[in-house]
């Protein structure tokens, strides 16, 4: 019990140190959900021989820009992020901004593919690679939204975690002897 108490003392004292961890961790799960489901987008506009219902590419002409532009930026605006907070440095505002930016054109080009997919893939006809890729892209936009209001939010929450009580409780702390402080010669 001491232990745990003590492994969550420790937890919160990092965390109010590096508040930014935080908004870190929501950043780092839209970057997941779009890079590990890079083959379900593929699959998506590719199409297969095997399965005529996918979108084929020629109809769908600014996927494959939408994929990789995400992608690419998926990486960078974590690297942004990392830039924004120096250690023992202020934070940098003009890469705040980025992160900011990066966020919302991620966003933008995540509609653009999804207006076009859904558009070639008419409800009913929809293939399971249309489907799972539109589900994708809903859940990247939704945690990068979240994310955004999370990075936004990091003063508020970065106060209410300075006001959490992390001293550690020592049982007696007065000095019970004087203290010899002349020289004996």
């Amino acid at each position: 019990d001491a232990l745990l108490r003590e492994w969550f003392r420790k937890k919160i004292v990092w965390l109010k140190r590096k508040p930014q961890a935080i908004a870190l961790f929501f950043f780092l799960i839209p970057s997941l959900i779009y890079i590990l489901g890079l083959g379900t987008l593929s699959v998506a506009i590719l199409g297969s021989s095997a399965n005529k219902n996918v979108a084929s590419y020629s109809a769908l002409p600014w996927s494959g820009h939408a994929i990789f532009v995400n992608s690419l930026l998926s990486i960078l605006i974590l690297v942004l992020f990392l830039y924004t907070f120096p250690k023992h440095k202020k934070p940098n505002l003009v890469f705040a901004g980025l992160v900011f930016v990066f966020a919302i054109v991620m966003i933008l080009f995540d509609v653009v593919f999804y207006n076009q997919l859904s558009g070639v893939s008419d409800g009913g006809n929809a293939s399971l690679q249309s489907r799972s890729a539109l589900d994708l892209t809903i859940q990247h936009i939704v945690f990068q939204a979240i994310s955004m209001v999370v990075f936004a939010l990091l003063p508020v929450y970065k106060k209410l975690l300075l006001m959490i009580n992390t001293r550690k409780e020592i049982a007696s702390n007065e000095i019970r002897e004087a203290v010899d402080i002349e020289d004996d010669e």
